[in-house]
């Protein structure tokens, strides 16, 4: 019905309307949050598979009686609260900063000096 009013005359399986159906080949480690009871918890569920299909890392956050978008909702949902430390966490590990102390890390134990990316901070 939505999709309707949303792409009336469009191809309802073109990944740019739909990402649902779209090829995840190289994409980047995703991380997918969606309501058990929302309209596009099929879609998101099928975004998850196909990403894996391709072989990327997906992390799905999901729960009941959460309307869409809950994660924003971050001030007044403790359900959002408790999740967000998940969301920074992926950011964290999925980001340039994040790659780069790796890096750091891997020339340092090379030259003998050591250090433990726990010992890193984030740029």
């Amino acid at each position: 019905l939505l999709i309707g009013i949303y792409c009336p005359d469009e191809d309802r399986t073109n990944p740019y309307i739909s990402p649902a159906f779209g090829d995840f080949s190289g994409f980047p480690p995703l991380c997918v949050s969606v309501s058990d009871e929302e309209a596009l918890r099929d879609d998101a569920l099928k975004v998850v598979r196909n990403a894996k299909i391709a072989n990327v890392p997906v992390q799905l956050i999901s729960r009941d009686d959460m309307p869409h978008d809950w994660p924003i909702l971050y001030p007044m949902l403790p359900e959002a609260r408790q999740d967000m430390p998940l969301f920074i966490e992926f950011i964290k590990e999925h980001t340039v900063s994040a790659l780069l102390n790796k890096n750091v890390a891997m020339r340092l134990k090379k030259s003998g000096k050591g250090v433990s990316l726990d010992e890193l901070t984030t740029v």
